[in-house]
């Protein structure tokens, strides 16, 4: 029994040790190799320093297309004129406009947002205007939401849009 708690924390010590050495062991550094020589040609004339190909039309087209699909909140522009009815209600009228060149949208997810005074955001509420839109082109839209009595101005802003697969 005494020999059993003599070896344990011998072999604990040994784990750490062990341990140790294994991360904080600097093996050292390769040496570095050694500069080489380079010769130095005189040239005639002075060419100018390579750079990188222009990118093809294609290429730009490409890339362009991959934007407007990752990121379709970027190209889509949105004009809203909110009131308030009788009731309290915030009706909202306004138009989003298809700023892309290549691709057609559809599904609009807007975030309204209640606004005090101060500036403090009160409320908020999601609204998806179902309609499809052709690049360059607009549609309008008009929408009433419930939002807090308190609220002074409202603001929105897309947040996604699915994009018409052609």
């Amino acid at each position: 029994m005494k020999k059993n708690k003599f070896l344990i924390p011998i072999a604990a010590l040994l784990v750490l040790g062990a341990g140790y050495f294994a991360f904080f062991y600097d093996k050292g550094e390769d040496p570095k190799p050694e500069p080489k020589e380079e010769k130095i040609v005189v040239a005639d004339s002075v060419a100018a320093p390579s750079r990188p190909a222009d990118p093809t039309k294609d290429e730009m087209h490409r890339l362009k297309l991959m934007s407007e699909r990752t990121r379709p909140s970027e190209y889509i522009g949105l004009m809203v004129d909110p009131k308030k009815n009788i009731l309290g209600e915030s009706v909202i009228e306004g138009t989003i406009t298809n700023k892309s060149e290549f691709s057609a949208y559809q599904e609009f997810e807007l975030m309204i947002y209640w606004i005090d005074e101060e500036g403090t955001v009160l409320d908020s509420a999601a609204e998806v205007v179902f309609k499809s839109i052709e690049p360059g082109a607009s549609a309008a839209f008009k929408t009433k939401r419930k939002g807090p009595k308190k609220g002074k101005s409202v603001l929105l802003s897309v947040k996604d849009a699915k994009v018409i697969e052609r």
